[in-house]
């Protein structure tokens, strides 16, 4: 569609024009003080000239002049309401203020205008993509691509956003038609045609066509510059396709998709890549291919050997497999543990296990005890029959530890005369107190690590461990302090000086713990608190919100407000956090495509979908949710007192004294602030060496005073609803929508996240909550229907019966003394 003609009013003269020209050159080129200039002369000449209002409006948007900047925008637009700069402008003017549905608004509207502005077009695709408005997305790409056929970039693209939008098939024609126009071009090997075709190649397995994507690997093999991706792609598709090739009699010749995992394995750090032993397994125990899909997504140290049950001639194999690995790796510690994780109970596990602490207790391995811990607590769908497991397998441990440790003592070796190291019975030592800890016996425990730090006192790893050993048996403080002493011993290490900082925070030590958490800040980067904001470092922000919220407890109104705002600061920054995260991705959706970075891209915005799903952001939003509530119900008891009757001239008198205390604290502010001021500038006189300090923005609410006089019940309804959009999986989520919904008297909401709550593996939540809504019930005063609806589905929840029935019955179910302490609770 042509733009429509404007009046004569909105046309510049030719040295205007140029001018005009040079106002978006200064943009673009970030000039902004010369752009305000050049815009300046032309509006001298020419005031009601819209587009020239609505760049000077976006130049002094760039200048941190946010309120004048839509004032100019919105002038211009009054201006010249058919002019698609002006709406452009807006547009971007939203964009900057992360308002990206009215940004969208405004860019629709200037396409209205000029349909075919390739440069509005890919400003409305980078929102849409960042909004997940893919099917905007699509479109918007397709006329890109119909305007600019020969822009490789519009190709990829276009591709990408079929694939987003789920048309995997689609994306491939995509790609192979782009392909068709630069033959010669395609068949070059560099990084941009390497990562196109194993684009291609992801598009097809996800499309669940394994056996062509095999085909087309093995023929893009001389394009692909990423050797060690290909293959390790290759290894994966010869499973999902069921390929297993001609079998040898070597059990790591035994067939091609063995071969292919081996080789991997047999690369520089191979041997420790978790992913690369699930494959071989699959592959040698021929796993069926359905199957081998699910097994490959295991996480972490987990393999197939876990869940399978295995024949005697499938242990016998997998034991040779792994011991000829062994022998060409012998440092590689998985070829140790792999065959723990499948041996049956006997004296051969016995043996191997022996054997695997004694490894680990000569090199002084701390986390010995935690890997062996996947053995003492196996998960829900592990096989354990037949198998050492449980607290069975921690004695045995335990037993073996304490021998070593006797044997260490008494003739410096181990008990079966193994040479060792001058520190290893301290170490059997450290083992034995985690087998103790784990079983429950903490005295014990506490009696062997004093044993432990008394032959080796220099270790770290000791006192730390007496320290967690003290937290378990519920003496906070003391715990602090044996962590602070451990501490002290390595004053370099900043992974026991952050433990220090938490023990310090969970105990209510805040003030040291800030002290503690500043050494290891950069001095140069200014404030430590601000600095490790700057860093996002939201586990110290969680801790310190967390101790500094338990000092809300009682008190007025305007008193819990004034202790519930440092909290209520660091528990939304770290929200915060999380919004510059999926803010951080926006830069990417051109560098990728450009870049040609798009299995990577794609990657990235899978985790961005989820990424508020994160524990982090759960804590922060529940416990930011609680003080709100808090307050709310400060404000309702203070609403409900009953007021007394005061004498007008002691309510005049009290006014005057007020007044007079917030003027002196006003004045003693304004004289600290002062003096603080002329300290640092003394202090940067005296120090020419020291590097200045980086510029910020002053904080206009450091104490959280703002955040804290919010309403409080309609911020812990966003919290809560935030929470149950991006991460419903939680049993915390619903636990704070129940909470937040008997608050604000909606039993319908209340219900629903009971019902959520119902379907979750921790059922405490659900137990409290549902005999609150149950004992609530009566009290309610609710519409026939309402009321129908709540009491036959209270009905369902508690199986037909009673409430305290439901309780009895649950706590008897449950042998877990949380679930037992739950119900306790609830009744």
């Amino acid at each position: 569609m042509a733009a429509l003609a404007k009046p004569d009013k909105q046309r510049l003269p030719k040295k205007e024009a140029e001018t005009f020209k040079n106002i978006v050159k200064f943009y673009e080129t970030k000039q902004y003080k010369k752009g305000l200039k050049a815009a300046d002369l032309v509006l001298k000449k020419h005031p009601e000239h819209g587009e020239t209002l609505a760049m000077k409006g976006l130049v002094l948007n760039c200048l941190d002049r946010k309120t004048e900047a839509y004032d100019h925008v919105k002038k211009g637009l009054r201006a010249d309401m058919r002019s698609h700069v002006c709406w452009h402008v807006y547009g971007l003017l939203y964009r900057s203020d992360r308002n990206y549905e009215q940004a969208i608004k405004s860019y629709k509207q200037a396409l209205k205008i000029d349909s075919d502005n390739v440069q509005i077009l890919r400003d409305l695709s980078l929102l849409q993509v960042q909004l997940r408005d893919t099917r905007g997305f699509l479109e918007t790409r397709r006329r890109l691509l119909t305007l600019k056929s020969t822009n490789k970039m519009h190709w990829i693209a276009y591709a990408v956003a079929n694939h987003l939008d789920g048309k995997g098939k689609e994306a491939i024609k995509v790609i192979d038609a782009y392909g068709e126009t630069v033959k010669e071009e395609g068949r070059e090997r560099n990084y941009e045609n390497s990562e196109l075709a194993l684009y291609r190649n992801l598009l097809l397995e996800e499309s669940g066509k394994y056996d062509e994507a095999l085909d087309h690997l093995d023929a893009c093999k001389s394009v692909v510059v990423d050797g060690f991706g290909w293959r390790k792609k290759r290894a994966e598709l010869l499973l999902y396709a069921g390929r297993r090739g001609t079998t040898s009699t070597g059990v790591l010749d035994r067939n091609e998709a063995v071969r292919a995992w081996v080789s991997l394995i047999r690369q520089p750090v191979g041997a420790d890549n978790y992913h690369f032993h699930r494959g071989l397994q699959c592959a040698l125990l021929e796993v069926d291919a359905t199957k081998c899909l699910e097994l490959m997504r295991e996480k972490a140290t987990r393999t197939p050997t876990d869940v399978l049950v295995l024949s005697d001639t499938q242990v016998t194999l997998l034991d040779d497999a792994y011991s000829t690995l062994a022998s060409e790796q012998p440092r590689a510690d998985a070829f140790a543990w792999l065959p723990l994780t499948y041996c049956p109970a006997g004296p051969s596990f016995d043996a191997q296990l022996d054997a695997f602490c004694r490894r680990f207790i000569k090199r002084g391995a701390p986390a010995l005890g935690s890997a062996l811990e996947r053995l003492w607590a196996p998960q829900p769908n592990d096989v354990v029959e037949g198998r050492c497991r449980g607290s069975q397998c921690c004695r045995k441990v335990l037993d073996m530890a304490k021998t070593h440790a006797a044997a260490l003592s008494s003739k410096s070796t181990f008990a079966n005369g193994d040479a060792t190291t001058p520190t290893s019975e301290a170490w059997a030592l450290y083992l034995q107190a985690h087998c103790l800890e784990w079983l429950g016996q903490l005295d014990e425990a506490m009696a062997v690590i004093d044993r432990a730090i008394a032959h080796t006192p220099t270790a770290v790893d000791f006192p730390e461990k007496k320290a967690r050993l003290l937290k378990k048996a519920g003496r906070i403080k003391d715990a602090a302090e044996m962590m602070d002493t451990a501490r002290k011993l390595d004053l370099a290490d900043r992974y026991i000086n952050n433990k220090c900082t938490k023990y310090m925070l969970r105990a209510g030590n805040v003030d040291d713990a800030r002290a503690t958490a500043a050494l290891f800040t950069r001095e140069e980067a200014g404030e430590p608190e601000q600095h490790l904001r700057d860093m996002q470092a939201s586990w110290y922000e969680l801790e310190v919100g967390s101790a500094l919220a338990r000092r809300v407890t009682t008190g007025t109104p305007a008193e819990l407000r004034e202790l519930a705002g440092p909290a209520l600061k660091l528990f939304l920054s770290v929200e915060k956090h999380f919004s510059d995260f999926v803010e951080d991705q926006f830069d990417f959706h051109t560098y990728c495509v450009r870049k040609m970075t798009l299995r990577a891209y794609v990657s990235v915005l899978k985790l961005e979908d989820n990424i508020r799903g994160h524990k982090a952001f759960v804590k922060a939003c529940v416990q930011a949710a609680e003080l709100y509530l808090l307050l709310h119900k400060a404000d309702s008891a203070e609403v409900a007192k009953p007021q007394e009757a005061v004498d007008p001239k002691l309510a005049k008198a009290l006014a005057k004294r007020e007044k007079a205390k917030a003027a002196k604290a006003k004045r003693k502010a304004e004289a600290d602030a002062k003096a603080q001021a002329e300290a640092a500038k003394e202090a940067a006189k005296n120090d020419d060496s020291k590097k200045k300090l980086p510029k910020r923005d002053a904080d206009e609410d450091p104490k959280g005073e703002k955040l804290a006089a919010l309403e409080p019940l309609k911020e812990a309804t966003r919290l809560s609803k935030a929470l149950e959009k991006y991460a419903a999986s939680s049993v915390e989520t619903h636990a704070l929508a129940f909470d937040v919904s008997m608050v604000r008297a909606k039993p319908l909401l209340a219900l629903r996240a009971l019902r959520r709550l119902s379907k979750q593996s921790d059922q405490r939540a659900f137990v409290v909550r549902l005999a609150r809504l149950t004992q609530a019930r009566p009290a309610m005063t609710l519409t026939a229907t309402v009321a129908s609806v709540l009491d036959a589905e209270l009905k369902d929840l508690l199986s037909g019966g009673d409430c305290v029935a439901f309780l009895r019955g649950f706590a008897a179910r449950r042998p877990l003394l949380r679930d037992r302490s739950a119900a306790a609770r609830a009744l």
